[in-house]
């Protein structure tokens, strides 16, 4: 399996294993599903999803800052 790594219109690309689910996503949109993932998991009642969707990417663009700032 070949690992890539990419970048495009400024946002850089996550890195991934060539037919991996993430392809193609950035590292934004990478931590937000993985965020949405861990908010839904073991979940048996949901309310409005579009909360979980905002919470996710709260928390992914909440990560990116904190990474930053690791430098």
């Amino acid at each position: 399996m070949k690992k890539t790594e990419g970048q495009t219109n400024g946002e850089q690309k996550a890195t991934y294993v060539e037919g991996d689910a993430s392809s193609g996503l950035t590292k934004r949109e990478y931590f937000a599903a993985k965020a949405l993932q861990g908010l839904c998991a073991g979940r048996t009642e949901y309310e409005d999803p579009m909360v979980d969707a905002n919470k996710a990417v709260e928390l992914a663009d909440l990560l990116l800052v904190a990474l930053a700032n690791e430098r």
